[in-house]
């Protein structure tokens, strides 16, 4: 399976995307989570948010770099056998 191309506009709209999520956690305050279970809440997805969209920006740049570092070592283990 070829991985898509790198898309640079997906990639920035989705770093906005989490600014934006930091933006109203900032904008939160400091509300007692044990105390706000809806601010708790909040403040979970919106980091659960934000690891995910890092984690997926990573991978999304890293991509071709591991595809081609993979057919280097399978084009090698290849040439091996011969």
């Amino acid at each position: 399976m070829t991985p898509r191309d790198l898309d640079p506009e997906v990639v920035l709209a989705r770093l906005a995307h989490r600014d934006e999520l930091m933006r109203v956690l900032v904008g939160m305050g400091h509300p007692s989570l044990s105390a706000d279970p809806v601010a708790r809440l909040a403040t979970e997805r919106i980091l659960s948010q934000s690891v995910d969209i890092a984690i997926v920006a990573e991978a999304a740049a890293a991509a071709p770099r591991v595809m081609d570092d993979l057919r280097r070592a399978i084009a090698g283990w290849l040439e091996s056998l011969r």
